[in-house]
């Protein structure tokens, strides 16, 4: 970690069963314009996602990355071959619906009745995804996340904005699951899909190898204006 890397704040909050689960928070530092619920990579909220946590803070918005695999067990895991080892693990064992559960509390603890997103990133475009499918949230932006196409036939419901970024690259993204996204999603213009060429699984992640500054930037200058516009439409 350099002197310049972000140094989240960290909110445990107490959800309704009595489990304590940290909350990494961003403010800006104006008055925000909404909250963005930022739900990370399997690697949990390292260095790597605090820098995307504070661009969304620069950008005018109170960033909150929940340790939303904390159940399993809390915190960073290293981006090794071990680590990629355990962190798919903790993805597997985790209870799917009480995870939902447990982001609707925290959304809702921090959203405070003011406009609230979601940015899903990896595995956190997922549980984003069927957030949105249950209403909950005012938009949703979700970056090369997998296992999308799984909900194809329910995309024509959502009716609050929706951002997908995939990787033109990306071989846990395969064309056949985007083409099936964008099949779901033809006829629902709340949803927008940009796939960006020669982009490859992870390419907002700084820490990650696969790491691409022009995607990474271009995506979430796209995302930014989606959701500002979101707010003003």
């Amino acid at each position: 970690m350099s002197n310049d890397d972000p140094m989240l704040a960290c909110e445990p909050i107490t959800l309704s069963d009595g489990f304590v689960m940290d909350a990494f928070v961003d403010r800006p530092q104006a008055a925000p314009k909404a909250t963005v619920l930022l739900l990370s990579p399997i690697f949990g909220v390292d260095t790597s996602f605090a820098r995307t946590a504070r661009a969304w803070s620069d950008a005018g918005y109170t960033a909150v990355a929940p340790d939303y695999f904390a159940r399993v067990f809390p915190g960073v895991i290293a981006h090794s071959e071990e680590g990629f080892r355990l962190a798919i693990g903790r993805v597997k064992a985790v209870d799917r619906d009480r995870q939902l559960s447990d982001l609707r509390e925290i959304g809702m603890h921090f959203g405070n009745g003011a406009p609230l997103f979601l940015a899903g990133y990896c595995a956190g475009g997922e549980p984003a995804l069927k957030l949105m499918l249950e209403g909950f949230g005012d938009g949703c932006v979700i970056f090369h996340a997998a296992r999308l196409g799984l909900y194809a036939d329910r995309l024509a419901s959502i009716s609050d904005p929706l951002d997908i970024h995939f990787g033109g690259e990306d071989t846990m993204v395969p064309p056949e699951e985007v083409e099936r996204v964008r099949e779901g999603s033809i006829h629902n213009g709340n949803i927008r899909i940009t796939v960006h060429p020669g982009a490859v699984h992870g390419f907002t992640q700084s820490a990650s190898r696969n790491y691409q500054e022009a995607a990474a930037t271009a995506s979430f200058a796209a995302a930014r204006s989606f959701l500002d516009a979101a707010l003003t439409g």
